[in-house]
């Protein structure tokens, strides 16, 4: 028997034995049923209208799977543009229920934060969901690439079910760099990245990270002279980019009120929440900005589209 080959067995038959070990004898339903015993009703209608050979292989199927199950309350969230193409975008369907299905048995106990998830979306690319565990002050939440999860572990006979706030429609396709330079509200943070001669990636010194992405509302925002400023001083702009990312994924389930986070340029960075997030520069008094759009999975972390730029003295 080829190496490779007697690996593959082996891990083969050890998640199979921890799946019997999880499972016990009661579990006979397959994690489809168990969805649907949920109230998941949306989503098991969902896998309906998939390809009949994978809605057959959940149903019937060894696997295990790992199903991220959104509640027909998180559908009920969407903004109408995604639940209408989730309605109307056959393949952008697919890619959305396929990114909830999960490869192997992931359990609670196997949440670890920045945890990559292969899925039947991305088995063999960096398009996975990433888990993330954020202990705030009075619990612990634990996310789907972005999506809180309020229930889990329910055993089918074929995996394990966990159910999810949030639906995952912001599928990690991209990175950061690609999404600023594709997305028309980042044409101006292009730019800038560009003047600097560095790219998102390079000025976090690699991912995870968070990016506070100032939009070109926040661009076209600055006070006068800060954009020459920034042409004869690429340091300072340099500095200004890297006090808008945070070393880690937070998402926004991740964020809680008076929450300080540092930036990697080293100044602390607080979080108010009144209803929309705000951040607050400590080290500069009343420097602010608000998050505007939350939540853009890209492949080395998430961006959150921010409306003030938060400038910053470079020394």
């Amino acid at each position: 028997m080829a190496p490779a080959f007697r690996v593959h067995v082996i891990l083969v038959v050890l998640v199979c034995s921890r799946l019997s070990s999880v499972m016990g004898t009661n579990a006979t339903e397959s994690v489809v049923d168990v969805a649907a015993n949920l109230n998941a009703s949306i989503f098991v209608d969902f896998v309906e209208k998939l390809p009949e050979s994978l809605s057959h292989y959940l149903k019937n199927g060894k696997g295990p799977f790992t199903l991220f199950v959104p509640t027909n309350a998180a559908f009920a969230k969407l903004p109408a543009n995604i639940r209408n193409q989730l309605q109307t975008n056959k393949t952008y369907m697919m890619d959305v229920m396929s990114f909830h299905i999960g490869e192997g048995l992931e359990l609670k106990a196997d949440f670890i934060n920045e945890r990559l998830i292969p899925t039947l979306y991305s088995a063999n690319t960096q398009k996975r969901v990433r888990l993330n565990v954020y202990q705030k002050p009075a619990e612990k939440v634990y996310t789907a690439s972005g999506a809180p999860v309020s229930r889990f572990d329910e055993l089918a006979s074929n995996g394990v079910v966990h159910l999810l706030d949030q639906v995952m429609y912001h599928l990690p396709s991209q990175s950061a760099d690609d999404v600023i330079v594709l997305a028309p509200e980042y044409l101006q943070l292009d730019y800038l990245i560009e003047m600097s001669g560095l790219n998102a990636s390079t000025i976090a010194g690699g991912g995870p990270f968070t990016f506070f992405a100032p939009t070109n509302e926040a661009i076209y925002s600055l006070p006068p002279g800060a954009m020459y400023e920034f042409e004869v001083n690429h340091m300072a702009l340099i500095a200004v980019l890297q006090h808008h990312i945070v070393k880690g994924t937070y998402y926004a389930a991740g964020l809680y009120n008076g929450q300080i986070l540092q930036s990697y340029l080293g100044q602390d960075l607080k979080v108010i929440l009144n209803g929309t997030v705000v951040l607050e520069s400590v080290d500069s008094p009343n420097t602010v900005t608000q998050v505007t759009s939350a939540d853009v999975s890209v492949t080395d972390g998430v961006m959150h589209g921010v409306n003030r730029m938060m400038l910053v003295r470079y020394n």
